[in-house]
């Protein structure tokens, strides 16, 4: 916080940050930052619907920019899912935010993992310092930032901001360690993994609603003989009971499994309505066999359920677990915290390497070996296709002549000599060219294109 003067900077209350809808009061927050109004300038410019230059080729100057790009977000917000828009979004929520990252701060702040210690100092720290620069760069351009009410989605569907952060068809971006990791996190078994009380336990049944005997010993593996202990403490003290099949049920929604249970009771659809919606609220993709299997219920009487609960906007059904033949079911939240997670965990598995393992990864795709290595190495059958294939690798690079036959193809071929070279360019199959830098010359080799027929 860069508080002026003597202010006191407000106390942050970090439980009420992670909130459900985290993701949706982001959204509509940042319609009204000047962010917002840069970036849609920038997509605007970048799809040509604004010219960067004007008739003569002159620059646009920026003040008359920022005005044209204002009145077309006023008039592109009268239309539904306008492109530019959800560019827009898309841009900020995926390129510039790490939303993924940030509810994983929070929870480990929440869970006592991270220590918040209130320090105040005359000047920004190192890592505080890029906050305050992009502080005073957001006041520089305020005039960008858009003309609208609070809140405001300029057109955008609900449907289309939840695509954004993901949600159909992301069966080839659903990791199953994001799914496991997002389904502890909201039954609340992030909890009992490191300091489990017998409150938290009740706390993390009253959340799933049930559990079995075999989901315990799956889901706590590290520490089971507690969890054990803790579970039957809640069914010695009532606070939870067993149900007719061996489902262990939280006390407090015992009422609904009572009604389930009465096969011919007229509140039963209610009360499956309500186990469905817990069900959903803290677990990925499922399809209608596991719910039916789950609770002894009919396909078909499941099925309704979840129609109707998708017309509410509470369910989206796809093809998130990659099966043929089979349709998933699953919560919007959830889908976008399943698809933020897998985006994020799938941006550290691609990370750049450094320029030691692309040094060893090019020697060995280049097939370079050591010559008192290579020595007993058998020598090819045909000796203009082994070089054919080594002047390939290196195509198009201007490679230095002087260390081409003495250091280069030696290394990638131990029985390399002059003729080798000599055939396969008189052959017509490779062509070569060479410039001259300084007093040294450089060679590139390309591959021939093939001649025309008369």
């Amino acid at each position: 916080m860069h508080a002026p003067g003597g202010a006191k900077p407000p106390q942050i209350h970090w439980a009420s940050l992670l909130s459900p809808d985290l993701r949706d009061r982001i959204a509509q927050l940042i319609s009204t930052t000047s962010l917002f109004g840069i970036t849609f300038r920038h997509c605007a410019q970048r799809s040509l619907v604004m010219a960067l230059l004007a008739y003569g080729k002159k620059r646009t100057p920026l003040w008359l920019s920022r005005l044209k790009a204002s009145d077309l977000l006023q008039v592109v917000s009268h239309h539904q899912d306008f492109p530019l828009v959800m560019e827009t979004y898309r841009e900020i929520l995926q390129d510039h935010f790490s939303i993924g990252d940030l509810e994983d701060f929070l929870g480990h702040i929440l869970r006592g993992e991270i220590d918040v210690h209130r320090v105040q100092t005359q000047t920004p720290s190192p890592l505080a310092y890029e906050h305050l620069f992009n502080f005073v760069a957001a006041q520089m351009y305020s005039d960008g930032t858009p003309a609208a009410e609070p809140k405001r989605l300029f057109g955008l569907e609900t449907s289309t901001l939840q695509e954004i952060f993901g949600r159909e068809g992301l069966s080839p971006l659903m990791r199953d360690d994001a799914v496991r990791q997002v389904e502890i996190r909201l039954q609340g078994r992030d909890t009992l993994l490191y300091r489990p009380t017998l409150e938290r336990a009740q706390s993390w049944l009253e959340r799933i609603g049930d559990t079995t005997w075999e989901e315990v010993e799956k889901n706590f593996p590290e520490n089971l003989p507690e969890i054990i202990q803790l579970v039957q403490e809640l069914l010695d003290q009532k606070r939870a009971y067993k149900s007719g099949d061996d489902h262990i049920v939280a006390t407090l929604h015992s009422r609904d499994y009572l009604a389930l249970e009465r096969r011919n009771h007229t509140s039963q659809s209610e009360a499956l309505r309500s186990i469905i919606v817990r069900y959903l609220r803290c677990h990925g993709p499922f399809s209608v066999e596991t719910l039916a299997k789950r609770y002894q219920i009919r396909q078909d009487a499941i099925t309704e359920v979840l129609v109707q609960l998708e017309k509410e906007g509470l369910l989206v059904r796809g093809d998130f677990r990659d099966q043929q033949g089979t349709r998933h079911w699953c919560s919007p939240r959830v889908l976008q915290e399943i698809h933020a997670l897998s985006l994020s965990k799938g941006r550290r598995d691609a990370a750049t390497a450094d320029h030691q393992q692309y040094a060893t990864f090019l020697a060995q795709w280049q097939d370079v070996k050591n010559r008192n290595s290579a020595k007993g190495t058998n020598i090819p059958e045909e000796p203009s296709a082994q070089l054919r294939k080594i002047l390939h690798q290196l195509r198009e690079m201007w490679l230095p002549a002087a260390k081409l036959e003495s250091l280069l193809l030696p290394a990638r071929w131990h029985s390399y000599g002059a003729p080798h070279l000599d055939q396969i360019l008189g052959s017509g199959l490779i062509s070569w060219r060479a410039k001259q830098i300084g007093k040294e010359l450089f060679l590139r080799f390309e591959p021939c294109l093939p001649a025309a027929a008369p």
